[in-house]
């Protein structure tokens, strides 16, 4: 069931993205952002398993050549879940970190692997697009991923009839 949801909510961000942010040069990358978030909390081979997967479904909606963003999400989410065995992953200033590093290699890969052109235009794509992307997703995932957790955590509380005062509502 929580792959189907998961699933459900990959084709969700990659619909957003593709719909309403692809035309800006700087969009945050969600679903790369997700692979990365995912692959903190997995071993190893269980994220790039992730990453292939979520990769896959970019390739297949996006229209690229298959593989090109399938290596790219392994390769990340590997080395995420590589990383999480050994830091804190639970801070966000961690996955803001990771999730940066990550979107950063896929504009690096990207470029290398799609274009011919020399160095110092890969420098100018780098700073035009893929820092903006990646700073806008390194915010925006850990932050909505934060929220997302004390909802369930607010609502798990509610569930079983333990909610501090701080946090019922004056008009209920």
């Amino acid at each position: 069931m929580r792959a189907l949801l998961l699933a459900a909510g990959a084709l969700v961000l990659e619909s957003v993205r593709l719909a309403w942010l692809a035309r800006f040069p700087g969009a945050p990358d969600l679903l790369l952002g997700l692979a990365v978030l995912l692959a903190l909390r997995r071993r190893p081979a269980s994220a790039a398993a992730t990453g292939f997967l979520l990769g896959a479904l970019r390739d297949v909606l996006a229209g690229d050549p298959l593989g090109v963003e399938t290596a790219v999400f392994t390769v990340a989410a590997w080395g995420a879940s590589s990383l999480g065995r050994t830091i804190y992953r639970e801070s966000a200033i961690t996955q803001a970190l990771m999730i940066l590093g990550a979107v950063l290699f896929r504009g690096w890969i990207r470029y290398v692997s799609l274009s011919g052109e020399g160095a110092g235009d890969m420098v100018l794509y780098l700073l035009r697009v893929s820092l903006p992307s990646a700073l806008l997703t390194a915010i925006l995932l850990p932050w909505a991923a934060h929220r997302l957790s004390r909802v369930n955590l607010r609502s798990r509380r509610k569930r079983r009839g333990r909610v501090p005062p701080h946090e019922t509502a004056v008009f209920e």
